[in-house]
């Protein structure tokens, strides 16, 4: 792909005449527009004076995201519902004829970058991905973690071609650690800036895969979900997105309804203890998925992913389902799990030696109990959306929420609790009882019973819990990885500025910030901005 004179763009972008080209990206949203504008202009300025030999850049820009439903399955074969919005991280960029990478962020408290691709992965190193970075000692937080994830990761997938680097100067506006995306941005952007550098032949549909993969590197082990809504994502429409294998549908984005996203002010991080919640979790998916294959013979075939729980791919009943789910243990250490499954030793020592060692046992029934119901509820959500009834979806929202709650809080008597979903041998057999008694009966389906991810925290449960006394809300719950983050909320339009006040004032009890919450304007996935001049 080419590049343009840096002058030209920096010339158009100085004029408010480039309103129309982005249209393509945001829509008829004029204030949006200028506010782009602007951004990109001071972008390369920006890169002019920290690269000034350069003449010729690419302009990209990739949108944060929200997911509507279908959270923590994406790892599982399972469903997500996303929607790329007007919260976007921008990136100015230029071939270099080595394979350096020299990185300006516009925050100032990002500090400037440069390593050497090579030197980071050598040739002898390449191609064994997760060999490689479990022996990388890291900075902790540091933004280049994500810049060198991204295009190590892509060496690493063309072992035999040495990269050619790029000079790039990244500007974002997404809020970190806040549930949209910031860091899986920074990888996506410099994927797709060094594919276009290098002409790779990578699929967009690849390039997904690889971003999930890539952003290992930090130490998270998670799926290509986010990465696939801002590489796929479309304006003004719902991506629902399938994984394993990766497939997209698109459905529209409802008129007479918004989604509001709201800040807790509680910061979702990465490193120490939110990142081995996150990683034993999904140890947890593993070890569950395979209990529950060795209790259940018969079914063992079908059994390759958690989103294969289900009535239909298992060609079983609700109620025999659900009895079934009473074989795999509440709970157990990786050396209970080996005592009382010698077979499945090998299994389980792969999933150590990916995911750590627990400092507490695995949630094993639950989690399991969760992402079955989750992937039920994300395949369900799309339909409900096409058929306009925004209340079941809104009510989906609710009961996923439920899965990730920790706390129950009574705003009338001002009390919060402790909160665990269910999942005893007495809830699952009550329910697998009623299901035999009305096997028609909607709400004793899988989409309608939360398990528990328990990945949210206090103060989102409240937002959460708030957002059901507020008048034009049908729906609400925590968007991203949690442990922190924001909130989304459906709403009516006439409602919303009402919701985003009532909302302001509970975060200010525990966040003395202004707290950040608006409205989500859907936006177009990832794209180079430089080739709308053509």
């Amino acid at each position: 792909m080419d590049f343009k004179p840096i002058d030209y763009l920096s010339d158009a972008f100085s004029q408010s005449q480039t309103a129309a080209v982005l249209r393509s990206c945001y829509g008829s949203h004029p204030v949006l527009i200028e506010r782009q504008r602007k951004r990109f202009w001071a972008l390369l300025e920006a890169f002019r004076e920290r690269f000034p030999e350069t003449r010729e850049v690419g302009l990209l820009r990739v949108p944060g995201r929200i997911n509507l439903m279908g959270v923590h399955v994406d790892h599982r074969g399972g469903w997500c519902n996303y929607m790329p919005v007007a919260r976007e991280t921008l990136f100015c960029f230029a071939p270099r004829p080595d394979d350096r990478i020299a990185a300006k962020n516009l925050s100032p408290q990002y500090p400037d970058l440069e390593f050497s691709i090579q030197d980071e992965l050598p040739p002898s190193h390449r191609g064994h991905w997760l060999k490689f970075i479990e022996s990388v000692v890291l900075e902790p937080g540091h933004w280049g973690n994500y810049l060198k994830a991204g295009a190590l990761k892509l060496q690493d997938g063309f072992p035999g071609r040495p990269l050619r680097g790029m000079n790039v100067a990244v500007e974002g506006d997404i809020p970190p650690r806040s549930g949209l995306s910031s860091s899986s941005a920074l990888v996506v952007g410099t994927v797709l800036a060094l594919r276009d550098i290098n002409h790779l032949p990578l699929s967009d549909g690849m390039a997904v895969e690889w971003c999930g993969e890539a952003e290992w590197y930090v130490g998270t082990r998670g799926g290509a979900g986010d990465h696939s809504a801002l590489i796929l994502g479309k304006r003004n429409q719902i991506s629902h997105t399938g994984f394993k294998p990766l497939t997209v549908d698109y459905c529209p984005f409802p008129a007479g309804w918004e989604v509001l996203v709201a800040q807790s002010g509680i910061e979702a991080g990465k490193a120490m203890h939110a990142r081995e919640t996150f990683n034993s979790r999904i140890a947890a998916y593993e070890a569950a998925l395979a209990v529950f294959r060795e209790a259940h013979p018969a079914w063992k075939d079908q059994l390759a992913l958690v989103r294969d729980i289900s009535p239909g791919a298992l060609e079983t009943d609700m109620a025999t389902l659900y009895t079934a789910f009473k074989a795999v243990p509440v709970q157990a250490t990786p050396d209970e799990l080996r005592r009382d499954y010698p077979q499945l030793r090998e299994k389980l020592e792969w999933v150590v030696t990916t995911y750590g060692e627990p400092q507490e046992p695995w949630p094993l029934r639950e989690v399991l109990l969760f992402g079955a119901a989750e992937c039920a509820r994300a395949r369900l959500f799309p339909r409900l959306i096409r058929e306009g009834n925004l209340e079941a979806a809104g009510e989906l929202m609710y009961i996923s929420h439920d899965g990730d709650r920790v706390s129950v809080w009574n705003g009338r008597e001002k009390t919060c609790k402790p909160y665990r979903s269910p999942f005893t041998d007495d809830y699952l057999e009550a329910l697998a009882e009623a299901a035999r008694r009305h096997p028609r009966e909607e709400r004793l389906e899988l989409a309608y019973q939360p398990g528990g991810y328990r990945c949210s925290v206090p103060e989102l449960d409240r937002m959460v819990d708030r957002c059901k006394e507020l008048e034009g809300v049908v729906g609400a719950g925590l968007t991203g990885a949690g442990l922190g983050g924001a909130v989304l909320v459906l709403v009516r339009p006439e409602r919303a500025a009402a919701v985003m006040e009532a909302l302001r004032e509970l975060i200010a009890t525990w966040h003395p910030g202004e707290p950040w919450i608006e409205r989500c304007h859907p936006v177009a996935g990832a794209s180079r901005v430089d080739v709308l001049f053509d």
